[in-house]
């Protein structure tokens, strides 16, 4: 009973892996508790490497995500919810394009499309993604994302925020041309 109580509680999203059924016997149902504390600690493993996963992609300072061949946003990291300002939870309601808006989203020049086209790794041009006034330069970059068995599951992007050396070369060129 104990054990099907933490399968239902797994179920649930109610678990603590961490926490054992205590083995008092040494029979078949002993011998189940013993493999069922090992089973939960390799689930623990696996999930805090996951979550290392998550946590070093939410680290990096340059939005990233991840959308499906319609374009629809499966992962982000946090660079991404604060340049947009919505929840990653919010973000998989809408295709990237319904939340860049970029003068490339929807055409040849996106970069999930240009990796979508080649199934493979693609760099496209410098992009703004402000505007005018407060220009916020990127250099995006696409590929295709696989899963844990080769099968392909998305495209993934990374948005390198470029606005400072994009600046830079602007002021230089201006100081050259004077």
């Amino acid at each position: 009973r104990r054990i099907v109580g933490v399968i239902q509680d797994i179920a649930q999203d109610k678990a603590d892996l961490k926490q054992e059924i205590d083995v008092r016997q040494r029979d078949e149902i002993g011998e189940l508790a013993t493999w069922f504390n090992r089973l939960m600690r390799k689930i623990d493993s696996v999930m805090c490497e996951s979550e290392g996963y998550v946590n070093m992609l939410n680290a990096v300072p340059d939005p990233i995500f991840a959308v499906d061949d319609d374009f629809k946003m499966l992962m982000a990291n946090k660079a991404t919810e604060k340049l947009l300002g919505k929840s990653l939870e919010e973000m998989k309601k809408h295709r990237c394009a319904d939340l860049f808006r970029t003068e490339s989203c929807g055409t040849d020049n996106c970069p999930i499309h240009q990796a979508k086209q080649i199934q493979g790794f693609f760099t496209a041009e410098v992009i703004n993604i402000g505007s005018r006034e407060k220009p916020h330069f990127i250099k995006p970059t696409g590929d295709v994302v696989h899963d844990c068995h080769g099968r392909k599951v998305g495209y993934v992007e990374v948005a390198r925020d470029v606005t400072e050396m994009v600046l830079q070369e602007r002021l230089l060129t201006e100081n050259m041309e004077r």
